[in-house]
């Protein structure tokens, strides 16, 4: 049986974010390529000129005579690449990293029960969609609370009331008890 393809419908991080990310890696990457690659054509050339127009030739092969430079260009090129590579990561989790700490302080707010915070994030930000998800979450819990609440008051001033019918009572004690089940499932 053939197993069913399963698609990202929804991205956490903005997919033209992660193709900027991906086209300067790799073009970071071909760049310090083409930067070695020259480097040696040049140093390598001059090298083979100086051994050429000298009059000692080394007892060494060509391979063994170019290693030096080599490794020099490589050992430069790699560095000036792992150098740009960390820059441009750290800017990426700071793009991250900004609402994420921003969506943890407004969970921290609500889960201490102020739930009228909601979580704004400016308009370039990453994590749109989770903060609009944990809005309506907040909401939802808030709304179904302020319900709650309310009934209880009803309750309170039913029950002060010297003529207060208890058929009247019980069914507003049952709505608060299914207004509560909301929270208990």
């Amino acid at each position: 049986m053939k197993q069913p393809r399963y698609r990202r419908r929804k991205y956490f991080i903005k997919k033209d974010s992660q193709a900027r990310f991906i086209l300067r890696f790799v073009g970071i990457s071909l760049a310090g390529g083409l930067a070695a690659v020259a480097l040696f054509v040049y140093l390598g050339g001059k090298k083979m000129d100086t051994v050429l127009y000298s009059m000692i030739l080394p007892g060494k092969s060509a391979a063994k005579l170019l290693l030096p430079e080599l490794l020099w260009i490589n050992g430069a090129i790699i560095l000036f690449i792992a150098t740009v590579l960390l820059f441009t990561a750290n800017r990426l989790l700071n793009t991250l990293n900004g609402p994420l700490r921003k969506i943890a302080a407004d969970l921290r707010r609500a889960t201490e029960g102020d739930l009228t915070i909601r979580t704004v994030l400016r308009k370039e930000d990453e994590f749109q969609d989770t903060a609009a998800e944990i809005n309506a979450a907040i909401q939802t819990v808030h709304s179904a609370l302020s319900t709650c609440r309310e009934q209880l008051q009803r309750i309170e001033t039913l029950a002060q009331q010297d003529s207060a019918d208890p058929e009247a009572l019980a069914k507003e004690i049952h709505t608060l008890a299914s207004c509560s089940q909301k929270f208990l499932v």
